[in-house]
């Protein structure tokens, strides 16, 4: 359960980041302007692009996850995680 609440928090944390970084969106256009802050902007870019792009891996990464919990049991020979249905007649 602890691990469950740090992985939770960590999520947060990041999409209020994301959040953030697109708030900070349209300043990082008005640094592209002047010379004296294209670093600034530079910067910013490359972490609202490396921010997006590891929340779409992250969701893959869960959708994985949650794969595998699911075809875990039936994979090394134990009871299926889902309910099969049983067949009535007799």
């Amino acid at each position: 359960m602890a691990i469950y609440l740090v992985i939770c928090l960590l999520l947060l944390g990041q999409m209020l980041m994301c959040l953030a970084l697109l708030v900070v969106g349209p300043m990082a256009l008005l640094c592209c302007v002047l010379p004296q802050t294209f670093s600034w902007a530079r910067l910013l870019f490359s972490t609202f692009f490396a921010t997006v792009f590891v929340q779409s891996v992250q969701v893959l990464v869960l959708h994985l996850g949650s794969e595998l919990i699911d075809h875990m049991p039936t994979c090394c020979g134990g009871t299926s995680a889902r309910p099969t249905p049983v067949a009535s007649g007799w």
